[in-house]
């Protein structure tokens, strides 16, 4: 699967979640620059690849992306995660939960 490909299956998870919540759909050009955005701060504090996962909190919305190395997450300064539009800083594992995408710094920036 090309980074393209998961861009756009990463949007439909997105879109899926926002559908069932009964929210406004975010559009695609915005979604995109807001992973490429996260993509790129990530690589500048030591990630090589970042992982993003779309997950229901609290019965919110929680858009995550996260530094991770092969197949485990790493600690770089800032890894935190990035909510998309719930500001609920502590749900914690509850919720349901879709597996994650990880992208190669770079591949976003055409």
């Amino acid at each position: 699967m090309d980074e393209l490909d998961k861009l756009h299956e990463l949007y439909e998870r997105l879109t899926d979640v926002r559908r069932d919540l009964g929210e406004s759909q975010v559009p695609f050009h915005k979604f995109a620059a807001l992973v490429r955005e996260q993509v790129t701060t990530l690589k500048k504090r030591g990630a090589p690849e970042v992982a993003f996962r779309v997950a229901v909190q609290d019965g919110k919305i929680a858009f995550i992306a996260r530094g991770w190395l092969g197949s485990r997450r790493i600690d770089v300064p800032g890894n935190r995660d990035r909510r998309s539009e719930s500001g609920d800083q502590g749900a914690g594992n509850r919720g349901r939960r879709r597996p994650g995408l990880a992208f190669s710094p770079g591949s976003l920036n055409s």
